[in-house]
């Protein structure tokens, strides 16, 4: 496997996850990889391409209709997306937004934006959460202790 078969991969079986969360009591989204299949093994290779990657790629989750691996932490959750930039056609945008919202480019609202644009488009089958308030810049010190 190499950037360019998982990019495939997800494009079917993947999404950028998007839920609202709090960090230093401050609203913040919370930006998780999810890929959902019914053959275990498959997530285990895609498992083993990111360790061999040197991600740590977070864990496969039994689910109802199949296995979903999620990947939560920050640091892997912004190597994932940057490797698949490149690669990636139908979810190019949604990557490119979530990689901008990680950096602190731009706000949660804009990120918030784009997912829903993406939505109306057809490339997304849920929408992103809604926030009653402006969600602030991703601010990097969030992320202490969920880097490593």
């Amino acid at each position: 496997m190499d950037w360019k078969s998982f990019t495939e991969f997800f494009e079917g079986d993947g999404a950028v996850s998007v839920r609202l969360g709090r960090a230093e009591g401050s609203k913040v989204l919370q930006i998780c990889i999810v890929v959902g299949q019914k053959w275990r093994p498959k997530l285990e290779q895609i498992d083993h391409f990111f360790r061999a990657m040197g991600i740590d790629s977070g864990r496969i989750y039994a689910q109802k209709y199949g296995y979903t691996l999620r990947v939560f932490r920050i640091s892997a959750v912004q190597k994932i997306l940057a490797g698949m930039l490149v690669y990636s056609f139908l979810k190019k945008e949604q990557i490119r937004a979530a990689l901008d919202y990680l950096a602190g480019r731009i706000t949660g609202d804009g990120l918030i934006a784009i997912f829903n644009h993406e939505y109306d488009l057809g490339k997304r089958r849920r929408r992103p959460p809604s926030a009653s308030v402006p969600l602030r810049k991703r601010d990097p010190s969030h992320a202490k202790g969920r880097q490593n």
